[in-house]
């Protein structure tokens, strides 16, 4: 690998871990203990992305974040899907029905990333992930009901691996996370329960596709109060209906093309 490739991958990789902390941002100190990367390296390289828009600097509260630069360029990406409005709905639906925040993930490699969120009718809404946010696929219930559809080996191939990306929370051990895929593999539906953050619950379905490699999730996450594992009965059929939703509507924007 070259010097030029090796700061290209670098820069990218704190873009993308800038992108987990959401509007939020995060700072030096993490950046450079998250990535391997010295301090002075990390900052010269967060300047250099400054100076280019990629990245924005708040003083006051010394957070880095996504900077209007990638927004632009964001204007004319190509996108994971075009027809993404006509999935949108599907997911309000499922967050009507269900009173709770309801979101549809899809997987970029080792992470899940939030392509839709849309909030319940319930007075307190659990927003436990902004559209954009990206999290490690072992640290997201979306992304344990995606390994929960795959082969076995694949599946903890997947999860292990992506324990290796630096996590902005405290991470359940590997033996947790596999076991919650084989529960998930067995009833249909990933859940766990105060992982994200204390008294919050989440539950996912991966959507189905005809090459049995799914790369899109439904979630919900509610207070583990309104969202015990036993409710999770009532709320799997919503979730796997509003999933085969999506399938067709994928299958049938795929074949018009």
């Amino acid at each position: 690998m070259t010097g030029g490739t090796q700061s290209l991958e670098r820069a990218c990789g704190l873009l993308k871990m800038i992108a987990r902390h959401g509007t939020r941002g995060t700072n030096l100190s993490w950046l450079s203990a998250s990535s391997g990367l010295a301090p002075s390296t990390c900052h010269r390289m967060l300047q250099a992305l400054a100076d280019l828009g990629l990245v924005h600097f708040e003083p006051r509260r010394k957070a880095y974040r996504i900077g209007p630069l990638a927004y632009e360029l964001g204007l004319v990406a190509v996108t994971p899907f075009s027809n993404l409005e006509h999935l949108t709905p599907i997911i309000a639906r499922v967050a009507e029905e269900t009173e709770d925040t309801a979101y549809l993930m899809i997987r970029r490699g080792l992470e899940m990333v939030c392509l839709v969120r849309a909030e319940g009718t319930f007075i307190i809404n659990a927003n436990v992930i902004e559209v954009g946010v990206r999290r490690p696929v072992c640290d997201s219930v979306a992304g344990i009901a995606i390994a929960s559809a795959l082969p076995e080996e694949e599946a903890q191939d997947l999860v292990t691996t992506s324990a290796g990306l630096p996590s902005i929370r405290t991470r359940l051990g590997l033996d947790q996370v596999q076991a919650m895929v084989l529960r998930a593999r067995a009833s249909g539906i990933a859940y766990w329960n105060g992982v994200v953050m204390p008294d919050v619950a989440g539950a996912a379905v991966p959507v189905p596709n005809e090459f049995g490699r799914p790369h899109l999730a439904i979630a919900v996450s509610a207070l583990a109060s309104r969202l015990p594992e036993a409710r999770t009965r009532e709320i799997h059929p919503i979730l796997s209906a509003a999933g085969l939703q999506v399938a067709e509507r994928m299958s049938t924007y795929l074949a018009s093309k």
